[in-house]
């Protein structure tokens, strides 16, 4: 059976299960395969999309992985990930020897350049994806507007995304965001290449079945199946978790230990 299959590939990111899984949920077929696996296997899957997912090491190591430049000449729309954005761009370094020192040039598809630098960036975000003139036509143009949170994670500052700004992004504090000036650019799109520095940007869904409606309007295939709530559906599986966890456990004696100790106080 012929899937319409969305690739994720694994550049040692973290986030990659959970990103094949919120494409799954949207009735999208998904697999991960590692940045090792030959070209052939992939194209094989005539994919419709593949996610770039990385860490820091995807980058500044002797022996940072890379990807043979063939595939984005499938026409096939990519985005990139934290590190997985870092190697899209045309240059990485280090002037300050954090991770080793050196540079190295990127795959030159985004119009950014990395820098390392001492301080690691972790935010809780919310953001939106730009109506971006870099996007041309292509699958992520179809994404503007969309809405989503996650958290920016990185090492170093991209610099020169400018007017290719993939997304804006600000703040979200204790449940509420920064004010209206406070937004600030993040990631970079040109044509079918994108990049973000939001982990977790596929958490929320309505991004995740944004995109998977782009792609099956892409190929006619009508995308009205793609409704269903990601609160409720969450929440559902944290119930079903917790009565598993009742039915494992001896809660009547973890509440006396609970009671215990807390007398003893």
């Amino acid at each position: 059976m012929q899937h319409e299959t969305v690739i994720v590939l694994d550049f040692g990111g973290q986030y990659n299960q959970l990103i094949a899984r919120r494409v799954r949920e949207n009735n999208v077929y998904c697999e991960i395969y590692s940045y090792k696996t030959d070209l052939s296997v992939i194209k094989a899957k005539n994919p419709k999309g593949i996610i770039f997912t990385g860490g820091p090491n995807s980058v500044y190591l002797e022996d940072s992985p890379t990807i043979d430049p063939e595939i984005f000449s499938w026409g096939v729309p990519v985005l990139g990930i934290c590190g997985g954005y870092q190697m899209l761009g045309e240059s990485i370094e280090d002037p300050d020897g954090e991770e080793g020192g050196g540079s190295l040039h990127g795959m030159g598809l985004l119009p950014v350049r990395t820098v390392f630098g001492k301080e690691k960036v972790q935010t809780r975000v919310t953001g939106e994806i730009l109506q971006n003139p870099g996007a041309g036509d292509g699958l992520f143009a179809a994404l503007s507007g969309s809405v989503f949170s996650g958290y920016e994670i990185h090492m170093g500052h991209t610099t020169g995304n400018g007017k290719n700004s993939f997304s804006r992004i600000r703040t979200l504090t204790n449940g509420s965001t920064e004010a209206e000036e406070d937004w600030q650019a993040d990631g970079a799109v040109c044509g079918n290449v994108a990049g973000t520095y939001v982990h977790g940007l596929f958490e929320d869904g309505s991004l995740t079945k944004n995109l998977c409606g782009a792609l099956l309007s892409k190929k006619g295939i009508c995308a009205e199946a793609l409704t269903q709530d990601y609160g409720a559906f969450k929440e559902s599986q944290y119930d079903l978790l917790a009565e598993k966890v009742r039915k494992a456990l001896d809660m009547e004696q973890i509440y006396r230990m609970m009671e215990k100790q807390e007398g003893d106080r």
